[in-house]
């Protein structure tokens, strides 16, 4: 009896250590935990986020209320909030962009008053030593999707104006002056969402949602010697897209333009698709996973991806490398029940920083950051994937949820507990079989049953992860049948008690440990 409890007890335990079999959250080991900053508000279509010799700035929209929002800027210096701004209190602000060069950080964003709008602009010094408003453009129209682009002393802005339809328009600002602007389409169909990036040879690339009465599509627009070339087709999207807040994202590097957006053209997931534009050619699109909101950032000479999928309790945030047209390296940032949205990169000293919003069980949205330049402390409880801020909370409630869903699981399983159980009664008929040892039936009855599950006719069961679990699913549901059967048998009336007691046990025992990992990785 002892041998049969010291193996059990082994294999437990090697069964609960083992990342192999858990596929648990070891990936984030080079990674820090994630920690929250500062609370926000989900007004804003993105987080906005530089950083250079003098800390990390970011700007956001806090407030309650799309009509009252403040419009915030701070700076963390050593990991710690050193400044805390509020440029505009309770004000209708939109698309707010935060720049900089050597002392200053410039601020743009659209701000919607009685009768009219405008693109306002503000600068701050370092250290803050105050700060004005200067409206750089007033009218009656409709703007939205403002977007700024910083190269060489140069801002480069565009935007979408409701004049003669929705159309783009783009401005330069040299000096602290707005001059005139350019409306780069001239077509009857809605142009919104105009993302903007400058190359190293001051080439200007614009790419917007182009929603026509056939198709949402993505177009495509370069400025060089002061002229626009013609608008071009580059891939497709749907109003879906539009009403989700999703911006197309352009990236220029090593003589490529990169440009990633989101496309829900298929009533499952949304695709994030990428293209590539050179001088030469146009590759793509590729659809290289499914998600939203994606973000490209580069680390040396690797270009890699940010986004977010949809989960198991809500948005998950992942990372990836892109190369020829695949991501490869995929990991989730987000662990356990966390979610992430709208997440942003950022690239300090050669180490990656991620941002993302989170809201808490009261509806509060606070901004995160990850990093793997300070990698968190690998607990046990990490190794094997359990929440290390309360693991006996989640291990109690991982237990219980597997084991209230391990019994329907058995049910659905029909086939092969039928004639699992049909052909062992009918075995145990024969005093050759009914005679043997309890641990003979166990195993008996086990086999049957992993037999008859490869009858393929359509059941529910859970899959294994691989076949080290499969082994040890196996062995621990057949061992801890027998140490919980072997001190009682003598008490059970019959051998018909014995085959029951054997069959709803090993059933239950095998559906749980089964199910358990996988429960986990939710």
């Amino acid at each position: 009896m002892r041998i049969f409890e010291s193996a059990f007890v082994t294999i437990l335990l090697i069964f609960i250590s083992s990342s192999c079999v858990y596929g648990s959250n070891l990936a984030l080991q080079d990674w820090s935990d994630a920690t929250p900053l500062f609370e926000t508000s989900i007004y804003a279509e993105r987080l906005t986020i530089i950083n250079d010799g003098h800390g990390t700035s970011l700007l956001t929209l806090d407030g309650r209320y799309a009509r009252g929002l403040n419009l915030t800027y701070r700076l963390f210096q050593d990991d710690k909030l050193n400044e805390e701004i509020v440029l505009v209190r309770e004000k209708e602000v939109q698309n707010p962009n935060l720049l900089a060069d050597a002392e200053t950080r410039h601020v743009f964003w659209l701000e919607k008053l009685v009768g009219k709008n405008s693109i306002s602009y503000t600068k701050i010094d370092i250290p803050y030593n105050g700060h004005g408003q200067e409206i750089l453009l007033s009218t009656q129209n409709i703007i939205q999707d403002l977007n700024v682009y910083f190269h060489n002393d140069v801002f480069h802005l565009v935007w979408s104006e409701r004049s003669n339809g929705y159309q783009i328009h783009y401005a330069q600002m040299v000096d602290g002056k707005l001059g005139p602007y350019e409306i780069i389409t001239h077509s009857r169909d809605v142009s919104l969402r105009p993302s903007i990036a400058v190359d190293n040879y001051g080439t200007v690339h614009v790419a917007w949602y182009e929603s026509t009465p056939s198709a949402v599509q993505i177009h495509y627009a370069k400025k060089q010697a002061h002229e626009w070339s013609s608008p071009i087709n580059i891939g497709l999207a749907s109003v879906k897209d539009i009403a989700n807040r999703n911006v197309i994202e352009l990236n220029p590097s090593n003589s490529v333009l990169h440009a990633a957006w989101t496309s829900s053209l298929r009533s499952s997931a949304p695709d994030i698709n990428m293209v590539e534009i050179s001088d030469k050619a146009i590759n793509g699109p590729f659809k290289i996973t499914t998600g939203t909101h994606p973000k490209i950032y580069q680390v040396g000479e690797e270009l890699k991806l940010v986004w977010q999928s949809e989960g198991h309790y809500g948005s998950e945030v992942y990372t990836g490398t892109y190369g020829d047209g695949q991501l490869n390296g995929i990991l989730k940032l987000t662990s356990g029940r966390e979610s992430g949205l709208r997440p942003e990169p950022l690239v300090k000293d050669g180490y990656s920083y991620i941002y993302w919003l989170r809201a808490n069980d009261q509806g509060d949205f606070f901004v995160y950051e990850i990093n793997d330049q300070h990698p968190r402390v690998t607990t046990f409880w990490d190794y094997i994937g359990i929440d290390k801020h309360n693991p006996m909370g989640h291990l109690a409630f991982l237990i219980s949820n597997t084991a209230m869903s391990a019994p329907t699981i058995v049910i659905f399983d029909f086939t092969a507990v039928f004639f699992g159980i049909f052909i062992y009664i009918l075995l145990n008929r024969y005093k050759t079989f009914r005679n043997r040892s309890l641990f003979y039936q166990i195993v008996l009855f086990a086999a049957l049953v992993l037999v008859l599950r490869y009858i393929p006719l359509p059941i529910l069961k859970p899959v294994p992860i691989n076949s080290i679990h499969y082994l040890l699913t196996i062995l621990i549901a057949t061992l801890c049948t027998y140490a919980i059967l072997y001190p009682i048998k003598r008490n059970l009336r019959s051998n018909n008690c014995v085959q029951v007691a054997v069959i709803i046990l090993w059933l239950f025992l095998f559906q749980f440990f089964t199910m358990l990992p996988h429960n986990i990785l939710i």
